[in-house]
């Protein structure tokens, strides 16, 4: 499935149950499938993603000349790969963040991967690393 793209296992991070005799903190809650697009480890996804942005990019700029050059798409673009990941990942029952306070930062955190998607499509990351 989709979703299975954007999820890591447990059994891949050594993430699975606790060994026999293995002490555990009482109130830790362990996640055996969290989302690579909506945690820190969402730079896995990010070439895929970030192929997709450009392929669409130049597929609208061929496509749909008088618009499709527009600095928006790239950005638009990539909201929609960033939403894609996001609902692929947290449709996951062990991936879903449980909380409001999970759920507010999954969603900044692939906002901002969404963004850091449209920058680097608009090349603004060579940009940046040309002025340093």
């Amino acid at each position: 499935m989709l979703k299975d793209l954007f999820i890591i296992r447990g059994s891949s991070l050594g993430l699975g149950q606790p060994e026999k005799g293995e002490m555990v903190a009482a109130g830790r809650a362990r996640r055996d499938s969290p989302g690579v697009f909506i945690t820190p480890k969402s730079i896995s996804t990010f070439p895929v993603a970030s192929f997709i942005v450009t392929i669409i990019w130049l597929l609208a700029q061929k496509l749909f000349p008088a618009w499709g050059s527009s600095i928006w798409v790239p950005v638009l673009a990539s909201l929609f790969v960033g939403v894609v990941v996001f609902l692929a990942t947290t449709s996951d029952k062990e991936a879903k963040p449980q909380t409001p306070q999970e759920w507010f930062v999954s969603g900044a955190v692939a906002f901002f991967n969404s963004l850091y998607l449209a920058a680097s499509a608009l090349g603004l990351l060579s940009a940046i690393s040309k002025m340093h």
